[in-house]
């Protein structure tokens, strides 16, 4: 069967979930395309296993949340970009409706739809996807964890556990790394940047605090070296650093959850009050992850009723 995977080019936990999903249906004996931004595939591929087999196909779909509140015409421009689909047995999109536009039977891979979670989307593209999906019925797979009840609600629902990376499991059994670094992660928006350096300074100011090393993201390293008490290395998101991550703060985008549910690190999720897409993770992992997490706070020396006051900004 020929497979090809179209992806949202937002972020890298898009491409990293495509990749391994694909990665999965070449091990049945699948022919697959992995559609989207070879920039991304090239900035994964040290932290991934071997794309051996995979071919790679450039068409962005340039997604960002100002792109939803312009004119329709341009929202969906990327299609315009897409390769022939025809010889295409199945068809796989990231979270865009209107790819039924042009495939009709395409599946969707989606926990969120853009036009459910933007305040100010364009009122024509929201019509256009509820129109998409009331009349096309799709197949949409998603987490049953994350899934928004805008997804689980769908007649063509179908759940499906997050991919996790291979690589961060091996490493975590292998027993290899002391399990005993934090990891303050926060994505590549200027109000995550500045919200994970309170969260961090508030943390390194703790009389005691029980860890081997802290982990940052590059963006972060510069400003926080200077103020940190404790070891700091920049993080790289190998299979090595997350077996030795035993606690994150972090945007809660699923790319960077699935490899700390992966590496079965406690996670504390920074809220982000306008964003419907974070706080609904957020809401998940409190629900669900609590218990890991306030058991590595404790580890840490890190109170919980802290953890958690600073986190909800």
């Amino acid at each position: 069967m020929n497979i090809a995977h179209i992806v949202c080019d937002h972020g890298l936990g898009h491409h990293k979930r495509s990749i391994l999903n694909g990665m999965a249906d070449l091990e049945l004996g699948h022919n697959v395309d992995l559609i989207g931004s070879r920039d991304a595939v090239m900035r994964l591929m040290p932290v991934l296993p071997s794309y051996t087999g995979l071919s790679f196909i450039e068409a962005r779909t340039e997604t960002h949340y100002g792109k939803f509140e312009r004119s329709l015409e341009s929202i969906l421009k990327w299609l315009d970009r897409l390769p022939s689909l025809k010889k295409y047995d199945r068809v796989i999109s990231d979270n865009l409706p209107e790819i039924l536009l042009v495939q009709e039977h395409a599946v969707i891979s989606a926990q969120f739809f853009w036009h459910e979670i933007i305040p100010n989307v364009n009122k024509e593209y929201r019509a256009l996807c509820d129109f998409l999906l009331k009349k096309c019925k799709p197949k949409v797979t998603g987490c049953p964890f994350f899934s928004m009840p805008h997804i689980k609600g769908l007649s063509g629902y179908i759940p499906k556990y997050l991919p996790q990376n291979p690589l961060i499991k091996s490493e975590r059994k292998k027993g290899a790394h002391r399990q005993n670094s934090l990891l303050f992660t926060c994505g590549s928006q200027p109000h995550g940047i500045e919200t994970m350096a309170k969260v961090f300074t508030a943390i390194n100011s703790l009389s005691e605090l029980y860890c081997d090393r802290i982990y940052v993201d590059p963006q972060l390293y510069n400003d926080l070296l200077p103020l940190s008490r404790y070891p700091l290395e920049i993080a790289d998101y190998s299979a090595s650093m997350f077996a030795r991550v035993s606690l994150s703060f972090c945007r809660p985008g699923l790319g960077i959850v699935s490899d700390l549910l992966a590496a079965e690190a406690g996670i504390i999720p920074v809220s982000h009050n306008d964003n419907l897409e974070m706080n609904h993770n957020s809401s998940v992992i409190s629900r669900y992850y609590a218990e890991m997490a306030n058991i590595r706070l404790h580890k840490h020396g890190i109170p919980s009723y802290m953890a958690y006051d600073i986190c909800s900004v």
